[in-house]
């Protein structure tokens, strides 16, 4: 049982003890404006009808017992002197009367003027103290939440602002000596490129070539066995002709061997100073070269008529006859300090003075040192089926220098 209930049961029990008129008066002070009595605790509950309590009618009993005993008899005390004034229930009838409440409205006196008064309804006395009255839900003691106290959040104090900082000035790079640039070395001028074509003709490779530019003294052709063709010839290769600037820029090499693949490649070459320099060239041209029949044996070399005059100024005019032989590819001029010079076979302390690829130029003029004697020859060289063979060929011819 809660406190409240326990207050309720009391207040009811006294009441049992008033007597009708009493109590009826009570019932009247529930429609009446009492003023509230002061409690020692303020947190008090209104006993009377939930109206009256939510307009703030009604007695309030504070939680605290003497605050309840005093309430309790100065509700009583308010009671008995309202049944007794004037206006009071005693005055109009009181207990001579029918012994019940009139339906009709009562009058009051209030002040100037008469109030009319509806009777409250009959009370219903509770004279069992055992029994619990329903408690208003609103009068129900609530229990007072105590809100917690929510936590400041801590401020976080801010920093306070740092001097700025100023920058220390970067030290400047001392400029760099710019280095004087190295001369580059001149290039060499590479050798310059010629056409070059190649054909079979009557199964023997035939070869042509583009002009070459410049001064120079021979186009050199040569055969080899690889792709690599070079000149001074290498072991693999071989030269099949040497055509003067002005001559025929063809070469038909009857003498290649048969059933394989060859190279060929032109060379330009200038005689300086005693030394051959190239000045330009050909790439590589190869071509496939089919099975013959063996060649017959080469007819037996030709007689050439060769002269040699001594000029006044010194020099040697050579001339001699023309080798009309097939296969012809060249002269072969030689001088030698003995009496065998010979280009083919080849005779040390031979020089070769000229190579001819033209057949009906057939003069060269020479200059000897003065004092010697010298011998001249020349052959006519060309190839006979896969061969380089000698076609002809002169007699020696020595000339004094005086």
């Amino acid at each position: 049982m809660t406190r409240q209930a326990r207050r309720t049961g009391a207040t009811t029990k006294r009441a049992s003890q008033m007597d009708a008129a009493t109590l009826a008066d009570t019932q009247l002070t529930d429609t009446m404006a009492v003023p509230q009595a002061e409690l020692l605790d303020d947190r008090t509950r209104a006993i009377g009808s939930a109206t009256a309590a939510s307009h703030g009618r009604g007695l309030s009993l504070g939680r605290s017992l003497p605050g309840a005993l005093v309430g309790t008899f100065l509700v009583a005390g308010l009671a008995f002197g309202a049944a007794l004034g004037p206006n009071g229930l005693l005055s109009a009838g009181g207990p001579k009367g029918d012994g019940h409440h009139s339906d009709s409205p009562k009058t009051y006196q209030g002040g100037d003027e008469t109030v009319e008064k509806t009777p409250a309804p009959d009370a219903v006395v509770i004279s069992d103290p055992t029994i619990k009255p329903d408690l208003d839900v609103e009068a129900t003691e609530k229990p007072v939440i105590e809100a917690t106290a929510k936590p400041e959040p801590e401020k976080t104090a801010k920093p306070e602002p740092q001097p700025e900082k100023t920058p220390k000035p970067e030290p400047k790079p001392e400029p760099k000596a710019t280095p004087k640039p190295e001369p580059k070395p001149e290039p060499k001028p590479e050798p310059e490129t010629i056409g070059i074509w190649a054909e079979l003709v009557e199964g023997y490779p035939v070869v042509g070539w583009e002009a070459c530019d410049g001064g120079f003294d021979y186009y050199k052709v040569v055969r080899s066995k690889d792709s690599t063709v070079s000149w001074p010839a290498g072991d693999n290769d071989e030269v099949i002709a040497a055509v003067e600037p002005g001559g025929k820029r063809k070469a038909w090499d009857k003498h290649s061997p048969d059933g394989r693949k060859l190279w060929y490649r032109v060379f330009c070459v200038d005689k300086r100073d005693g030394a051959y320099k190239v000045i330009g060239s050909s790439n590589a041209k190869g071509i496939e070269v089919p099975e013959r029949p063996d060649p017959t044996p080469p007819p037996d070399p030709i007689g050439l008529a060769l002269e040699a005059d001594l000029t006044a100024e010194g020099k040697v005019e050579l001339g001699w006859s023309a080798c009309n032989v097939d296969g012809f590819v060249y002269y072969k001029l030689v001088r030698a300090n003995h009496d065998n010079p010979s280009y083919f076979p080849w005779t040390d302390g031979t020089t070769l003075l000229a190579a001819i690829g033209e057949v009906n130029s057939v003069g060269w003029l020479d200059k000897p040192a003065a004092g010697q004697t010298v011998y001249y020859r020349v052959q006519c060289l060309g190839y006979y089926g896969d061969s380089k063979v000698l076609l002809g060929q002169s007699d020696v011819v020595a000339v004094t220098i005086p």
